[in-house]
């Protein structure tokens, strides 16, 4: 028993780490800030005691017959998680701590950090969350820099559980802006993290051209000149003009130049 409590007690690589102080949750019914917390105490609290206890029962093993009776690898598991979770619950404010406190007077305390963790989600989560998630992802598009894009995606995702990677991959390049999208389609990506360094390194080589095409809403299809699309507006009538250069660049048409064109002297003639 005595060699156990000194393997527990033993100071670990872990220890050694600087690790920031975990920030309080006070209940907000936030799917995301709840992810967050709960995975922040886990790494902040649950796996170093967790790790504590492997490598007490381990040290343990190696020196039998001087652990002493009454402590099994079980009960070490067990006691590093009740751990845990009075430790993780200190951090609670508010609503949560209301909860917490009401939790532990029935003696409904959940006895496992997984349990704890469910817990927590089942209680804080908004229902329909996930199906709020799923509808923002559906119309989620580029509108400003690939790094916020790629932002609001992760944000968007972590609150949608079962998403596979083949999923997050297709609605994060129907999401992006038409040229980028063009330039990762062709680099025939597999994951949604190649896909964003490659969206990086076009937006990059583009740089300020890609203004030209504004953000990625209402264009699910392919890009205007990427892939010969044509789609109505700013881009027709500028070539209209670059082809008619000897005609008025006032009204279009080329029986005069701009100086003599009647829409300027307010003498315009009906148009068909």
């Amino acid at each position: 028993m005595e060699a156990l409590s000194r393997a527990m007690a033993r100071p670990g690589p872990a220890d050694l780490v600087q690790v920031s102080r975990l920030d309080v949750y006070d209940g907000a019914r936030d799917a995301l800030a709840i992810k967050t917390w709960l995975f922040s105490a886990r790494e902040v609290i649950y796996i170093p005691l967790r790790d504590a206890a492997v490598a007490a029962v381990a040290a343990a093993r190696a020196a039998p017959g001087t652990a002493g009776p009454g402590r099994t690898a079980d009960e070490l598991r067990r006691d590093a998680e009740l751990k845990a979770i009075r430790a993780a619950a200190t951090y609670f404010r508010g609503p949560a701590l209301v909860w917490w406190m009401a939790t532990t007077t029935q003696g409904s305390s959940p006895g496992t950090w997984d349990e704890f963790s469910a817990t927590i989600e089942a209680t804080f989560t908004p229902p329909h969350a996930a199906r709020a998630a799923r509808d923002v992802l559906a119309t989620l598009r580029q509108s400003r820099s690939v790094e916020e894009y790629v932002n609001e995606f992760a944000r968007v995702t972590l609150m949608i559980p079962r998403l596979t990677e083949e999923e997050r991959l297709d609605r994060f390049v129907r999401g992006l802006k038409p040229k980028i999208k063009v330039e990762v389609l062709k680099a025939d990506v597999a994951s949604v993290t190649h896909a964003a360094r490659v969206a990086s390194a076009a937006e990059s080589a583009y740089g300020g051209s890609l203004s030209l095409y504004g953000s990625s809403a209402g264009h699910d299809g392919p890009a205007p000149m990427d892939l010969g699309a044509v789609s109505a507006g700013a881009l027709p009538s500028r070539r209209r003009r670059k082809k008619n250069r000897d005609g008025c660049w006032n009204c279009g048409k080329e029986d005069h130049v701009r100086a003599t064109c009647p829409d300027l002297k307010g003498l315009a003639p009906s148009r068909a």
